[in-house]
């Protein structure tokens, strides 16, 4: 119900306490794929319209609702590169590559990553 009234975080709320008291609710899973459908195009739709919050906020959730989902922390990631966010875009491609430990697209992108972006000292890192 909340779900169709666009009250997201209700929902989320209520199925994940749905969730811990009846894991196998065949329900759950229908409930998850329509919401993670709706997440993933409206965080695409921000993304390509340049705003990086609503886009970071929508992949977030997406992490929540299917945190094995590499390509949510990965498109995360992106967002926060975006916003210059830099420990919180490595923060999320380091999580895609635990999950995915050969996606390349991900490599490349930590590549672009610099000390100096996250606040480190190159000298201290030398001692």
């Amino acid at each position: 119900m909340y779900f169709q009234l666009h009250k997201y975080f209700e929902a989320l709320y209520y199925w994940k306490n749905a969730e811990r008291l009846y894991p196998n609710n065949p329900y759950l899973r229908n409930y998850y794929l329509a919401y993670a459908a709706d997440l993933k195009n409206r965080a695409a739709l921000a993304f390509n319209r340049g705003r990086m919050d609503s886009a970071a906020i929508n992949f977030n959730t997406l992490t929540l609702l299917e945190p094995a989902n590499a390509e949510a922390y990965f498109n995360l990631g992106g967002a926060y590169f975006n916003e210059q966010r830099y420990t919180l875009a490595k923060r999320s491609w380091d999580k895609a590559l635990q999950l995915k430990p050969d996606y390349v697209e991900v490599k490349r992108a930590l590549a672009m990553i610099k000390p100096e972006m996250l606040g480190m000292n190159l000298g201290a890192l030398k001692e």
